[in-house]
């Protein structure tokens, strides 16, 4: 019997609604320069990539959706009972082409000292759990909640790159180091919200009467690429090795952040989410 009680309660179980493969090729090509001279290098270069993606996986409806009863038949007041459609398999493919530029200048202002100047465009693709398909039902307390496990049409978020640094190297390890950056960033992915329609084919409102074949539209939680912002700051950083060989690295970064998007129809202005606006670090 303790086998089948296995299978029965604690097995894994595939749950496919939840379950997603994403299948991502990529195409690239670049070209770049390379200079150096006696009191200065460059480097130069641009790069193309493609992206194809194809995010594929189950997906549910609900199909009844009506109040819970105790033993005595009473509805509950709150909570509602849901019977989801069979799993049903869906595939979204999404396809992107970007052109990153970049540029690199290292000056030597003396022996032990560089200025380094450096431009850039850059993309950093969403995660594989933000891309996936399907939706999960929260049942409890109230009216049934619905948030998707991901979004297979996120765009990367695109950012244009600015920095300029001052390195100064001293004797017996001693270094230290001052940085300017600034990050012009759009499609920000942000944990948003999306409307989603059903079409039910059994529902029931808590006292109400039965309908059948009833729309109702849930405002589902769902990762979402917001429109711009903005990060900019200063880092610095300092390391020094001691004559017994112990050594001690302290850096600290500042971060000033603000972000533009439309939920919904409306302009919302805030801050990245996720970014520190001081940061520090002290190892020996």
């Amino acid at each position: 019997n303790t086998p089948d009680r296995f299978d029965k309660e604690m097995a894994p179980i595939q749950r496919l609604e939840r379950s997603t493969l994403i299948e991502e090729e990529n195409t690239a090509a670049y070209v770049q320069l390379n200079i150096k001279e006696e009191m200065w290098s460059a480097n130069a270069g641009v790069r193309w990539i493609n992206t194809d993606l194809t995010s594929s996986g189950h997906e549910t409806s609900p199909s009844i959706l009506v109040p819970v009863k105790d033993n005595a038949g009473v509805e509950s007041s709150t909570n509602y009972s849901l019977k989801e459609t069979v799993a049903v398999p869906v595939s979204y493919d999404a396809s992107y082409d970007d052109i990153l530029p970049s540029a690199n200048v290292i000056i030597d202002i003396s022996e032990n000292s560089k200025l380094r100047v450096s431009a850039s465009k850059t993309i950093t693709r969403p995660s594989m759990t933000d891309m996936g398909t399907g939706t999960t039902w929260e049942i409890g307390a109230g009216f049934p909640k619905l948030r998707t496990n991901g979004n297979p049409y996120l765009k990367p978020v695109k950012s244009n790159n600015f920095d300029v640094s001052y390195e100064w190297y001293g004797d017996n390890g001693f270094s230290a180091s001052a940085a300017l950056y600034y990050k012009d960033i759009s499609d920000w992915i942000f944990d948003g919200s999306r409307l989603i329609t059903y079409t039910i084919p059994e529902f029931k409102e808590i006292g109400g009467q039965p309908e059948f074949n009833v729309t109702k539209t849930w405002n589902a939680g769902a990762p979402l690429n917001g429109d711009t912002a903005e990060l900019n700051g200063v880092e610095l950083a300092v390391q020094k090795i001691f004559d017994n060989g112990i050594g001690l690295q302290a850096n600290y970064t500042f971060a000033d952040t603000s972000s533009s998007t439309t939920v919904n129809g409306v302009k919302v202005d805030g801050e990245l989410d996720g970014v520190s606006q001081n940061t520090y670090n002290l190892v020996a």
